[in-house]
C-alpha cells in the first residue's frame, strides 16, 4: 500500500465523515434516521468551519485512511473570522432546515440531542481561549492503527504549530477513543467530566480535555 499526506479536498468529505462511524456511534442519539451520512457529515462539516489546518492520509486509490483537523487562533485574521461567521450561519441554517424536514429522524429527539451536544461542547471547550491551537478531529482507519501513523499525523500538526509560534494546544475526547494515546504522546490531562452523551457514562469520568505545551 502506498500512502500520501494531502490537504483537505471536497472530494474526501464523505469518506472523512464515514471514518468517524467506527469510533463514535452518533446514530444512537437519534430516532429514525434514514441516511447516516447526513449525521456524520454534519459533525465533520461543523469541525471544518473553524479549521486552519487539514492533513489527510490517502492511499494510491484516494481512499481516506486517516486525518487530523486542527486550528490556530493566531492564523485567524479579522477577515477570516468574518467569513467564518457567515459560513457558520449558513451551516446552522442548513441543519435547522434538515431538522424541520425530518432528515435527523424524530424532530423532538433531534432538537433535544443537538441542544445537549452544544451544551456538552461548550462545557468541554469553556477554557479554549487559554490555548493557541486545537485538535478538532483526529481519526485513523483500523487498516493503519498500530503502525505509527497516528503519531506521524500528530507530529506534523505539532510541527505546523511550532512554525506558527503556537504555544499551547488542546483537544477533548472520551472513552470511546484511544485517549491514552495522548498521554503517551506527551499531552497532560487538563480536565475531566462525566456526561451521558459520551461513551461509558457509567464511569466516574468519561470525557477528557488534554493539553500540550509546545514551549518545553
Amino acid at each position: 500500500m502506498q500512502i500520501k499526506y494531502v490537504t483537505y479536498n471536497r472530494k474526501y468529505f464523505y469518506q472523512c465523515a464515514r471514518l468517524m462511524d467506527g469510533t463514535w456511534d452518533f446514530l444512537k442519539y437519534f430516532k429514525g434516521v434514514k441516511d447516516k451520512d447526513i449525521v456524520y457529515g454534519a459533525f465533520f462539516e461543523g469541525s471544518l468551519i473553524s479549521s486552519t489546518y487539514t492533513d489527510i492520509i490517502v492511499d494510491e486509490n484516494e481512499n481516506v485512511l486517516g486525518y487530523l483537523i486542527g486550528s490556530s487562533r493566531k492564523q485567524v485574521t479579522f477577515w477570516r473570522k468574518s467569513i467564518q461567521i457567515l459560513v457558520e450561519t449558513k451551516f446552522y441554517l442548513k441543519q435547522f432546515k434538515y431538522l424541520l424536514l425530518g432528515k435527523y429522524g424524530d424532530k423532538k429527539t433531534a432538537f433535544e440531542q443537538f441542544k445537549s451536544m452544544m451544551e456538552l461542547t461548550n462545557c468541554l471547550e469553556r477554557d479554549k481561549k487559554l490555548f493557541d491551537g486545537e485538535v478538532h478531529l483526529f481519526f485513523i482507519s483500523p487498516l493503519l492503527r498500530g503502525q505509527g501513523y497516528g503519531k506521524k499525523l500528530m507530529d506534523r500538526f505539532v510541527e505546523y504549530c511550532q512554525l506558527n509560534k503556537i504555544n499551547k494546544i488542546f483537544l477533548w475526547t472520551d472513552r470511546g477513543c484511544n485517549f491514552k494515546f495522548y498521554e503517551h504522546y506527551g499531552f497532560e490531562l487538563y480536565d475531566q467530566i462525566n456526561h451521558q452523551l459520551l461513551a461509558e457514562p457509567e464511569k466516574e469520568y468519561n470525557g477528557f480535555v488534554y493539553s500540550l505545551n509546545l514551549n518545553r
